[in-house]
């Protein structure tokens, strides 16, 4: 979690000094919203070896997530070595 909180403050960070994508922001409070469902989901049943299914829903979301920001960074990618 606070590894997810400073990577979306970095983000913030970059896109305020005009560097950064605004996607990128966007995806990261997505991504940390996500995770403190999961986290909140989870909480009451630490001892258990069930996980909640919200928790697990928000656990895939967030990995859906990186997989569209990854996607936008590869496109991002091929129409800057296509314009070269």
């Amino acid at each position: 979690m606070p590894v997810t909180a400073i990577a979306g403050l970095s983000s913030v960070a970059e896109r305020l000094d005009g560097k950064g994508e605004p996607a990128l922001v966007y995806g990261w409070a997505v991504v940390l919203a996500l995770l403190l469902v999961a986290t909140g989901a989870r909480a009451p049943s630490v001892g258990d070896a069930s996980v909640p299914a919200v928790a697990r829903s928000a656990l895939i979301a967030c990995v859906l997530v990186f997989c569209l920001q990854a996607l936008a960074a590869l496109a991002a990618e091929l129409r800057a070595g296509s314009s070269k």
